[in-house]
């Protein structure tokens, strides 16, 4: 054979079955590699969503905890609907403390505070004309003492509370969180 030959024998090409076999090769692992990309995606989107809901949800706990802590357990209501009003010690006689001269605690008539679930999915608080959200996303809260679960002690309540979000993949999200408080003796 000629040079010639052995050098065009070489650069003759690919067969039909070669180039078919290699486009579905590619094809199949291009298909693979999108989707991991988007399973990557997802649960990146996933991991998101459940940070931010237990941070939002960890927030609205730790506002009522603080406030919860200073009531007493005969200032405190547990309302169907749910709610929760309770009443916290101010300064009534202006001595720059929530204890009167015989050292008893002040309890100032309409400086009450309600935790409620409003529409949209709202935990608010209000306290007068005021009314602040806690969380948003909230298709459950429920509101526990002695008199509506008697497993709780006299100065205990417990708030359960449950943040539910859909990612943008229709994907729900659901995180849920319990706190057991302890009131104030009087």
């Amino acid at each position: 054979m000629s040079p010639r030959a052995t050098l065009h024998r070489w650069f003759k090409g690919f067969t039909v079955v070669e180039v078919l076999m290699a486009s579905g090769i590619a094809v199949v692992l291009l298909g693979m590699a999108v989707q991991m990309s988007m399973n990557i995606s997802d649960a990146s989107e996933l991991a998101s969503v459940q940070t931010e809901l237990r941070s939002e949800i960890q927030r609205a706990m730790d506002q009522m905890v603080r406030e919860l802590r200073s009531t007493a357990p005969s200032r405190l209501t547990v309302q169907a609907g749910p709610s929760l009003v309770f009443s916290v010690p101010g300064d009534i006689d202006g001595d720059q403390s929530i204890l009167d001269n015989l050292g008893n605690i002040e309890w100032p008539a309409g400086n009450s505070i309600t935790y409620q679930l409003a529409a949209g999915q709202q935990l608010v608080r209000v306290q007068g004309a005021t009314q602040r959200v806690l969380a948003n996303n909230v298709p459950n809260v429920t509101f526990d003492n002695s008199t509506t679960n008697p497993a709780l002690f006299t100065n205990e309540v417990r708030i359960r509370l449950t943040l539910q979000r859909t990612t943008q993949r229709q994907r729900q999200v659901t995180i849920s969180g319990t706190a057991v408080v302890r009131l104030r003796n009087s």
